[in-house]
């Protein structure tokens, strides 16, 4: 558990995020369970585990984003060699405050797989041609349809951005993952997003009323937070407060890639987003 020791009863990351360090060894199976927190899984390293989620069975990769949305059954399983390791990120600490987290046990320790594996990522992983039969079911609050989010379509993104894109002016060139039915973020009360830091990148300062947890996935840099500096390589795992000062750089002659996730789609809906770019007394919106 990445534990803020001032955040330990319950454990949490941030006020509102919890994030871990899962591991599963060859032959072990995780009980099938489901709660209302929604919920992620972000693959490090490791081959031949899967997740079963509502009888889907999604294969693991490292790099590859995989979904359990809230009150969906899941359970874990792996079947291939040495340890399988993963950044399981959470919204529980925003659910337990509003007394609304429930618990249940699933009635066998693992689901039964109830049609093709991997299936809601082959339905959907093809950017805008999309299933036309299940866009009616798309709602504003619906968690993304999709199991996984493998690392290949990262990589092809990118590539086919190359240099030719500016990106942002904080987080580089930077990808949201999203949900192909609403266009929104893939969980209701959390958003994921991958950045590219070019060599010598300097972000502009921001500020924001969300939290965030980041999770390098190759490459190093360094993270202003508040009044810290933080150095940062491969799999390392930083947090960054609601309302602290952030900026990224990259000094290495090589890309840096970060995973992050944020509460901002929750604050977006209660209207309690803010966001400050570069000096500390300018402007919000």
């Amino acid at each position: 558990m990445l534990v803020n020791p001032g955040l330990t009863e319950p454990p949490a990351t941030t006020t509102s995020l919890y994030a871990g360090l899962q591991i599963i060894g060859p032959g072990e199976t995780a009980q099938a369970h489901r709660h209302v927190a929604n919920a992620f899984r972000y693959v490090i390293e490791g081959s031949g585990a899967f997740t079963t989620v509502n009888g889907e069975r999604v294969h693991m990769h490292p790099g590859d984003l995989l979904l359990t949305p809230g009150w969906h059954w899941h359970d874990h399983e792996h079947q291939g060699d040495g340890p399988m390791v993963w950044l399981d990120a959470l919204d529980y600490p925003m659910t337990n405050a509003f007394d609304a987290n429930f618990f249940e046990l699933f009635g066998e320790r693992t689901q039964r797989s109830l049609g093709p594996d991997d299936l809601s990522s082959r339905q959907f992983i093809h950017g805008q041609l999309a299933p036309a039969w299940e866009v009616p079911r798309a709602t504003a609050s619906a968690a993304s349809p999709v199991g996984n989010y493998p690392w290949r379509e990262t990589e092809r993104a990118f590539a086919a951005i190359a240099d030719d894109a500016s990106g942002s002016a904080a987080e580089g060139v930077l990808l949201e993952y999203k949900n192909p039915l609403t266009g929104g973020p893939v969980l209701p009360t959390m958003s994921c997003r991958i950045s590219r830091l070019r060599p010598e990148f300097r972000g502009t300062v921001v500020r924001r009323t969300s939290s965030s947890i980041y999770h390098v996935v190759r490459g190093s840099g360094s993270a202003l937070v508040g009044d810290r500096e933080l150095s940062f390589a491969d799999k390392d795992v930083f947090a960054v407060p609601p309302w602290a000062a952030l900026q990224l750089c990259n000094d290495g002659d090589e890309d840096a890639f970060l995973f992050s996730f944020t509460n901002e789609p929750a604050l977006r809906a209660l209207g309690f987003y803010r966001e400050q770019f570069g000096a500390a007394h300018g402007p919000t919106r």
